[in-house]
């Protein structure tokens, strides 16, 4: 198989249990070859047992998993010819051997070209901005230190797929910003490298990966491009996992030919999703940042008022937790103007235009049950 869109990995209807917990649950999932692909969900979704399954560290109850279109379910996790990095493994590094020494086993063990390796390598510790420490042994680092290590090591490996659990997950805030702009490019230049990354991190997911997938206690949410799942997220739980946003049921009341009236709590608002017919209970959501906030109210149908309880400057931002007349809680997050602020308990008006809004079916359950509050 030539063509670059084939699946380099494969999990055909996979079914993992622990103790009788399901871990996955029937999960169907195609890894196209050469991408750099992340898989994303809260605390328990199953993210650390797909990346087991597929390292060979744990066996599935049911179902295949194919790499290159061999099944590997009865190979040995060092058959499979896997480079890896999980959460645990971080500081397994040899204590005898200084960092580069570390970097450079797995060509070294292979026989790769001197050369060539010592190239790798110095592009690797710059990578990791590792470069100044490449003599110093794991006793003196610190544990961002190794973590970073540990990561150069896993992608010098030769190794055709790469698996990372967590992999930037000890490190401070700016070095692991830095690693985010420069570790798909890197592995991009490495040639022939599907990489399977897991995080928890939605920010770092949407930027670094070329398709992702949305894991929810061991059931597939969605799988796409960055921009697919963020721009047409398919349910309220995806929506809600990848951005911050507010959510309000209603009523579609009336639809017009490019436009949907839809009936809220307090006030009916107008939206260009028309997909869902007349008298359907739907929720809304609005995004944060979709939202725009004044001091006086604007001649439209779409807005609300409310006033300011808490704000907070946040990178650049200004988060304002707004309280709406029937005391629900919205939140508006802005570009900072130093002079143009609203203060707590200031009374505002809250905005937005007709496309912002995404709409979904009415769940049938409690809204606070799907959001988890």
């Amino acid at each position: 198989m030539s063509s670059d869109k084939r699946p380099y990995v494969e999990f055909r209807k996979v079914t993992k249990s622990y103790e009788g917990y399901p871990a996955l649950k029937n999960i169907s999932l195609k890894i196209p070859y050469n991408s750099y692909f992340c898989i994303c969900g809260p605390t328990g979704s199953g993210k650390s047992t797909l990346l087991k399954l597929l390292a060979g560290l744990v066996k599935p109850d049911e179902g295949e998993i194919y790499i290159d279109g061999k099944l590997v379910n009865d190979i040995e996790p060092e058959d499979r010819g896997i480079g890896m990095l999980f959460e645990h493994m971080t500081y397994a590094l040899f204590p005898h051997l200084s960092i580069y020494e570390n970097i450079i086993y797995g060509p070294r063990v292979k026989g790769e070209p001197p050369k060539e390796t010592k190239r790798t390598a110095a592009e690797m510790l710059q990578l990791v901005l590792l470069s100044d420490r490449a003599d110093d042994l794991p006793e003196v680092m610190s544990g961002g230190m190794k973590q970073r290590v540990a990561l150069a090591r896993a992608l010098m490996t030769g190794s055709n797929l790469i698996l990372l659990d967590e992999p930037l997950g000890a490190l401070d805030a700016k070095i692991r910003l830095n690693l985010r702009k420069e570790l798909v490019h890197m592995v991009k230049s490495l040639g022939d490298l599907t990489v399977i990354h897991v995080t928890q991190d939605i920010e770092e997911a949407l930027m670094v990966s070329d398709y992702m997938v949305v894991l929810f206690f061991g059931d597939i949410l969605q799988s796409g491009t960055p921009e697919e799942l963020y721009d047409h997220p398919n349910s309220i739980e995806v929506c809600n996992f990848l951005s911050k946003a507010n959510f309000f049921e209603g009523k579609v009341v009336n639809l017009k030919e490019k436009h949907a009236l839809i009936e809220l709590q307090d006030t009916t608002i107008t939206v260009s999703d028309t997909s869902h017919s007349k008298g359907t209970q739907v929720v809304v959501a609005i995004r944060a940042t979709d939202l725009t906030i004044q001091k006086k109210e604007k001649t439209t149908t779409n807005q609300f008022k409310g006033k300011i309880l808490r704000r907070q400057f946040i990178h650049g931002t200004m988060r304002y937790e707004t309280e709406l007349p029937n005391k629900k809680m919205i939140v508006v997050i802005e570009p900072h103007d130093p002079e143009f602020t609203f203060e707590e308990e200031q009374e505002v008006s809250v905005s937005f235009e007709p496309e912002m809004p995404l709409v979904f079916p009415h769940p049938g359950e409690p809204l606070e049950k799907i959001l988890g509050e």
